[in-house]
């Protein structure tokens, strides 16, 4: 009887209140000790829809920006486009030089040729190898400035010129001497090959240039000049 009266009723209140709390307390404290490490536990209350939505906001942006920073740069681009241009740029070099030194065992091989027919006298010389050095469409430009299209025509120039020098040499039994240099590299970067030949059969003296211009291994112009 007394223990319902109004008199104890605001203590045993106050009592359930202070219970209530520390009930509360104490699922809180156990709810935080089985929490992940790292993660902060909010209370239920802060769990809120728009934070909800914060929260995933914050994430997508986390995640464009790891996307953005997995991403090559433009300076990484361009790294690249120079890396690949210096190594096109080199075997095209390589390229180049090696077609050259083709070119220029070609000439050398024509000058040879045609120093030992001096020394022989053999004016069929140009006939056979040595006119499959030129291309067919070829054109040949000789010291005394005329003009041959086509290898039969340079063919028949050559074999004359040689004859033309046995001729002059006459009797002689004086061996030709000769002095060769080159093959070199045309002037002005026209991927052409020089050679200078010197020639001296008893009193005859001459100096030659020939310019050789070079198509797919092919002898494609061969201009002399005498010096």
């Amino acid at each position: 009887m007394w223990g319902n009266c109004w008199l104890c009723m605001p203590a045993k209140r106050a009592e359930a209140a202070a219970d209530s709390g520390g009930a509360a307390a104490s699922r809180t404290e156990a709810a935080a000790a089985t929490a992940p490490p790292g993660q902060a536990l909010l209370p239920q209350m802060l769990r809120s829809k728009s934070e909800a939505r914060i929260l995933q906001l914050t994430d997508s942006g986390s995640s464009s920006m790891s996307r953005s920073q997995s991403m090559p740069s433009s300076s990484l681009l361009e790294a690249s486009r120079r890396r690949l241009a210096a190594a096109a740029a080199a075997e095209a070099a390589q390229q180049a030089a090696q077609q050259a030194a083709s070119d220029g065992t070609a000439a050398l091989s024509f000058v040879e040729q045609y120093v030992q027919a001096i020394k022989d006298g053999n004016a069929t010389w140009a006939t056979g190898e040595v006119g499959a050095l030129f291309a067919e469409d070829a054109v040949m430009i000789s010291a005394d400035r005329q003009s041959f299209t086509g290898r039969p025509a340079i063919v028949r120039r050559l074999n004359q010129g040689v004859e033309t020098l046995a001729k002059m040499a006459g009797d002689t039994t004086d061996l030709p001497t000769f002095e060769l240099t080159g093959p070199s590299p045309a002037p002005g970067g026209t991927g052409g090959v020089v050679l200078r030949m010197a020639f001296k059969r008893g009193m005859h003296k001459m100096a030659f240039t020939m310019n050789f211009t070079m198509k797919a291994g092919k002898i494609s112009q061969l201009h002399t000049t005498r010096s």
